[in-house]
């Protein structure tokens, strides 16, 4: 069953708080969810033109040595 987002299609502003706060928060859940992940990969590739926030990446591989799903 494929779960599909019932959101207006447009991409999200660059520049709104709110809207860095979502693409923040879609690519720290994209990397915590284990079993979900492809929700939260699906909402930043439909709402954000497929962009990860840059700033949570950093913080995800950065100096903790997370490391990155490939994004």
């Amino acid at each position: 069953m494929k779960r599909q987002l019932s959101l207006p299609v447009s991409t999200m502003s660059q520049c709104a708080p709110d809207d860095m706060k979502f693409r923040s928060s879609m690519t720290l859940f994209e990397h915590a969810a284990a079993t979900s992940a492809l929700l939260f990969a699906t909402a930043l590739n439909e709402l954000c033109a497929g962009k990860r926030g840059e700033q949570t990446l950093a913080l995800l591989v950065g100096d903790h040595g997370i490391s990155s799903r490939g994004h």
